[in-house]
């Protein structure tokens, strides 16, 4: 297979064994290889769909874990990239284990302090941007509260939040966090990573918590700003996807599409409430 003939090039002489695919991300294929004593992870982008839209992805995420490398951020090692077929990264396996219910949310907090000190530099070509930007916001058919639609639309196109430029993970959520323990032993999938207000990571975060378990999750990790969480919680939303804006079933497949869009809006309604 050329991918791994390309992998095994990159590694030297130890052969390459232990070939498992790892829960697929969802801009790519995720396999972990083994190479002797080194555990690593191959990251695919197999459709080549998500670098349609994204096309320096890859250069991204070489930067990121560059900048990362001397860092006290737990992420992988950048081993090789290549931009062409196959359009692949090649990094170090970092220890732990998912967990969809974080066992210390101070923890997480901690590290979101370490990501933003990063110096931003390496990051300097990408910035932060909502993914809703650009789109007709158009209320989806799920969503009940009409006023509270209206007032976010408003608040995303007028009174958008502003902040210092540091270094972001763009990402983070419970899905691209390792733990051993009550530590956070990995920071992983670093594709999207870019500089913007550190509100975007945290407001992220928030929003994931929220539909994973409701509006109190997110507050026991740190209030953030309710600016910040409509932005997110807007961006959240399929606007690439035509009419899948109205079949939105969540970024959690083990929490029911009803639930999901439930919660988004108590979301947003409790960050109105907070804006007075």
């Amino acid at each position: 297979m050329e991918l791994l003939a390309w992998a095994q090039d990159q590694v030297g002489d130890e052969p390459i064994d232990g070939i498992q695919r790892l829960p697929r991300a969802r801009t790519s294929e995720v396999i972990g290889l083994r190479a002797g004593e080194q555990q690593l992870v191959l990251r695919w982008y197999a459709a080549r769909g998500f670098l349609d839209l994204e096309p320096d992805a890859i250069e991204r995420e070489v930067a990121a874990l560059a900048a990362l490398e001397d860092s006290p951020v737990p992420a992988p090692g950048l081993v090789a990239a290549s931009q062409e077929d196959p359009a692949a990264v090649l990094m170090t396996r970092v220890p732990g284990r998912f967990l969809v219910d974080p066992p210390d949310l101070g923890a997480i907090g901690a590290m979101l302090e370490l990501i933003h000190k990063i110096d931003p530099g390496s990051l300097a070509p990408w910035s932060y941007r909502g993914y809703h930007e650009g789109q007709v916001l158009r209320r989806p058919a799920w969503w009940r509260d009409v006023v509270a639609w209206e007032r976010a639309v408003i608040q995303t196109g007028t009174a958008r939040p502003v902040g210092p430029a540091v270094f972001l993970h763009r990402d983070l959520h419970p899905g691209n966090l390792l733990w051993s323990g009550h530590a956070v032993s990995g920071v992983v999938d670093w594709v999207n990573a870019c500089i913007g207000p550190a509100g975007v990571d945290l407001g992220h975060l928030r929003v994931n918590l929220a539909i994973l378990d409701g509006v109190a999750a997110a507050d026991a990790l740190e209030p953030g700003d309710p600016s910040w969480d409509i932005e997110m919680a807007l961006g959240i939303l399929d606007w690439r996807g035509g009419d899948a804006l109205d079949r939105w079933t969540g970024p959690w497949p083990h929490v029911a599409p009803a639930e999901a869009r439930s919660r988004l809006e108590a979301f947003v309604g409790a960050a109105l409430a907070r804006l007075g």
